[in-house]
């Protein structure tokens, strides 16, 4: 098991390299991102320009944002920033709760595979707009937490987080019962 001292070493050192090597940090203008901009900069009120169809299913988290951004001094791009780090810090408490149980090696090795990953934190960074895979990933983490310790609020919040970010997350659900339902600890 890994000392809590010696965790957040790694965890520093780990994110002190993703940050000194990432390329680039960014909201995002080109591709999926204006269709979630729209989303974005028409809160409060409804998008005055037609949303794809295959965007749809996440509203209500670049709403949010956009909510955010009206609500606080914030610009839609400050507001994409500032989601994108609560759920960054998020996703990283959930991954070190998940390896909390693990040895120093172990440790380092598994957040740095998540946190150095190209397509997680450094392809979401890049562009920031697209904070909802990130929601996705959260969600997944979240529910494999509560899997394991045993929390059914957990797994619920995990699923609806995961839900949130991407639809996919629905076929989780149905794992995620048969594990509460035949799991020994469960």
């Amino acid at each position: 098991m890994t000392r809590p001292g010696t965790r957040t070493l790694i965890l520093l050192a780990v994110v002190a390299f993703f940050a000194a090597t990432a390329v680039t940090f960014s909201v995002g203008t080109e591709g999926d991102v204006l269709e979630y901009r729209k989303m974005a900069e028409a809160a409060p009120g409804t998008p005055d320009r037609d949303v794809g169809s295959a965007y749809t299913g996440r509203f209500a988290l670049h709403y949010g944002v956009g909510l955010l951004a009206e609500a606080t001094p914030l610009s839609v791009n400050g507001a994409y920033v500032a989601a994108w780090l609560v759920v960054a810090i998020a996703l990283l408490a959930v991954l070190c709760a998940l390896l909390s149980r693990t040895g120093p090696v172990p440790f380092a090795v598994g957040l740095a595979l998540v946190v150095l990953n190209p397509y997680l934190l450094r392809g979401s960074a890049t562009g920031m707009g697209t904070v909802q895979d990130l929601v996705f990933v959260l969600g997944l983490a979240l529910c494999v937490l509560g899997l394991l310790r045993v929390r059914p609020a957990v797994v619920l919040a995990g699923l609806v987080l995961g839900i949130l970010g991407r639809q996919s997350a629905l076929l989780v659900a149905p794992a995620a019962a048969l594990w509460m339902a035949f799991a020994d600890d469960w």
